[in-house]
Formats: structure tokens, sequence, C-alpha cells
């Protein structure tokens, strides 16, 4: 098991950077859309707030109904 971690943590790096990429572009996008680069920062960051606190709450219920 040791050995795959090397190949899970290549996986996590390229999962953020990919992540992170998304981001940026989407914040330009929306940037463009409201006319100023910080209306669409604030949204995309926002919106990801949203989705990481969805997450959190479906996936902890998820795991408590798997583990219970």
């Amino acid at each position: 098991m040791n050995a795959a971690r090397p190949a899970l943590y290549l996986l996590f790096l390229a999962s953020g950077a990919a992540g992170l990429a998304h981001q940026v572009l989407w914040a330009r996008r929306f940037g463009a859309l409201f006319g100023s680069a910080a209306g669409g920062a604030a949204l995309v960051t926002a919106l990801f707030m949203a989705g990481l606190g969805l997450g959190a709450r479906w996936g902890g219920a998820w795991a408590d109904r798997l583990h219970a």
C-alpha cells in the first residue's frame, strides 16, 4: 500500500492544479461579463465556498450513513 502513496499525492496535486486553473478561467470570464475583475473573482470565490460547504454537508451525511 505504501507504493501507491506517491501516485496518490500526484493525483491530488493534479486535481488541485486543474481546480485552480478552472477557477482562474471562470474568474476571467465573469470579470468580462461584469466589467470588473473584482466582481468576477468574488462570485467565483463565493460559488467555490458554497460548493465546499454543500459537499461537506452531503458527503458528511453520506459518510455517517455508510459507517452507521
